[in-house]
């Protein structure tokens, strides 16, 4: 929901009053949000007893592997993020420069914030239906996001249109399928792989506005925005190969437990067979 604010100000605020009145529209909406937030506490009965708490289920231990597979995919969402915040930071900037007006890029950017979100929404239902899919669903949305910043380096408003939806949309709507996939391979360890993921995440939010503007400045939009397309694109790589790496380890636990459960199986029968009748009965 992020771009949503900015674009509506842009594009209904911005244009008509200018931009002091969208600043200052920008900064009574935080405080708005804060002084509704009480109202959205839900008081408890006062004699309600506590519910039991189910005991947590063993941990399974961690594949072989697993750190090079979050060190991949920390790298991956890093580089990813960096495309996608870039985006979004220079979203009005880069639809005036491809010859469309400030308000209608700002309704544009407000257009790609409600389909980022529901393109999450619809990757969340994808999760619970097919959650070993989930890496390679992330993988190609992260390359959707790079296609999207190379169509919108032609700057034409077509193309910027069709590349900003596809950067915004599609490079924000893998975040919540990746932290699903870290917690389905390290179901007992979720909040360390989550962190290290988040760290990804955040360190490529922090560089991309700073970095994308200093490069413009020297090489130009349409440079820098390839260049934010091969960024994005080396961060799918890092995704599959952290995701081939994944499979690699899943299969070698599979192929080294079914082995040992045909041995088990003839053991069993054998005890079964070796049972007189009588006692077979009376076990039954």
């Amino acid at each position: 929901m992020s771009p949503l604010l900015p674009g509506l100000l842009a594009g209904l605020v911005a244009g008509p009053h200018g931009w002091r009145a969208a600043l200052w529209a920008a900064l009574v909406s935080p405080v708005l949000g804060l002084a509704a937030t009480p109202l959205a506490r839900v008081p408890a009965p006062a004699n309600t007893p506590r519910p039991a708490v189910a005991p947590r289920p063993a941990a399974r231990p961690p594949l072989r592997g697993i750190g090079v597979v979050l060190v991949l995919w920390t790298v991956a969402a890093a580089l990813a993020t960096i495309g996608s915040n870039a985006m979004a930071s220079y979203f009005i900037q880069i639809g005036t420069r491809s010859d469309l007006s400030t308000g209608l890029a700002g309704i544009m950017q407000s257009v790609a914030g409600l389909l980022a979100v529901g393109v999450r929404l619809a990757a969340g239902v994808a999760a619970d239906r097919a959650p070993r899919r989930n890496p390679a669903i992330v993988a190609g949305m992260m390359l959707a996001g790079g296609a999207g910043l190379l169509v919108t380096a032609a700057g034409n408003p077509v193309c910027f249109v069709v590349g900003a939806v596809l950067t915004v949309a599609g490079g924000w709507g893998w975040t919540g399928l990746l932290f699903a996939a870290v917690l389905r391979v390290l179901p007992g360890d979720g909040a360390r792989a989550g962190g290290q993921v988040q760290l990804g995440l955040f360190t490529g939010a922090a560089v991309a506005p700073f970095a994308f503007g200093a490069v413009t400045g020297v090489l130009g939009l349409p440079a820098t925005l390839l260049g934010a397309a091969v960024v994005v694109g080396l961060g799918a790589v890092a995704m599959t190969a952290g995701t081939a790496l994944l499979s690699r380890a899943e299969r070698a636990v599979e192929q080294h437990t079914e082995p040992n459960a045909a041995p088990n199986a003839e053991l069993n029968a054998e005890s079964c067979a070796a049972v007189p009748d009588g006692s077979t009965a009376a076990t039954a």
